[in-house]
């Protein structure tokens, strides 16, 4: 893990750049949690689906080719780790923008200085466990050096997008694999 920057390091945001990352982190929360709805419904329909049909496999197959069940199954699986992979980082963008909404609420004003500013920020990543402290640390060290996290959650939530789409197509892949297997 790297060094934790330093006071001298600090560089104070202006309040454009403040109000970027707070447009910023809204859309990538609005985003990402609208495609998460999508995708959610998706995974769960589809499994829904496999599972009926394995469930009564001795009459499925007298409609479906077992082989084609087994493709759309081993698609299924690789639709669930995109799905795990999209809800993961959809949850760092939903973590991000909690903590800034509840950041915005605190009156950190108060506090006396940088120096009470980097304990603030200290305290925040204490409770962190690997692997998550890899990444809080990393986000914190950037708020020791005074860069906002935005633009940054805007690239997540265009992975976020672009997993939700691998899904669809993985989905509508799992479905060419069955259709294709009528007997």
């Amino acid at each position: 893990m790297s060094e934790k920057p330093g006071i001298e390091e600090f560089v104070a945001p202006t309040h454009v750049q403040v109000a970027a990352h707070r447009t910023q982190l809204t859309l990538a929360d609005v985003v990402a949690s609208r495609y998460d709805k999508l995708t959610g419904w998706l995974v769960a329909g589809m499994g829904a689906a496999l599972t009926l049909m394995i469930s009564n496999i001795d009459k499925s197959s007298a409609i479906i080719s077992v082989q084609s069940i087994r493709n759309a199954l081993k698609i299924f699986i690789v639709l669930l780790l995109v799905h795990v992979a999209q809800r993961l980082l959809a949850l760092v963008i939903e973590t991000a923008a909690a903590a800034q909404e509840k950041a915005s609420k605190e009156d950190l004003s108060k506090l006396n200085g940088l120096a009470e500013l980097f304990a603030y920020l200290d305290l925040l990543e204490k409770p962190a466990v690997r692997p998550f402290s890899w990444f809080v640390s990393k986000t914190l060290n950037q708020a020791r050096k005074g860069r906002l996290m935005g633009a940054r959650m805007v690239l997540l939530m265009q992975f976020v997008v672009f997993l939700a789409l691998a899904q669809v197509l993985l989905a509508v892949g799992a479905l060419i694999a069955l259709v294709r297997g009528l007997v």
